[in-house]
């Protein structure tokens, strides 16, 4: 009789361990799918990331663009043209200063705002 004992004690403990390894498989399984759900998402987002670039790629090499950027940064204009920078697009924020270039004069002029003038006006 304590063999019998023994050995149902040993088929209840094999079936516990059988259970709870069965269910450590599935909260597995479980993760494993979220992990496949998540790179799935992820390489969505990048195709879809790789395509803007590479539309921005074609848009950057298009010769308007080009003369665009030519333009901006090096503050170049065509002839007939002035060229107006507001102080938010400066580098220095602190100062407030207007800057019109005309392709026919050689030095740029600094323009003082209007607000400025009216306050040297009246104070």
């Amino acid at each position: 009789m304590h063999a019998k004992t023994i050995l149902s004690a040993v088929i209840v403990i094999s079936i516990i361990l059988l259970i709870v390894s069965i269910i450590q498989n599935s909260f597995d399984m479980v993760k494993a799918q979220q992990r496949l759900s998540d790179a799935q998402t992820k390489v969505k987002q990048l195709q879809k990331q790789k395509q803007e670039l590479f539309f921005g790629q074609n848009k950057t090499q298009s010769s308007d663009f080009l003369e665009k950027q030519i333009r901006d940064k090096l503050k170049l204009v065509k002839p007939g043209e002035a060229l107006v920078v507001l102080p938010s697009t400066l580098q220095n924020k602190s100062e407030e200063k207007l800057y019109k270039y005309h392709a026919s004069e050689e030095m740029a002029q600094i323009i003082t705002p209007t607000w400025r003038l009216w306050w040297q006006l009246f104070f």
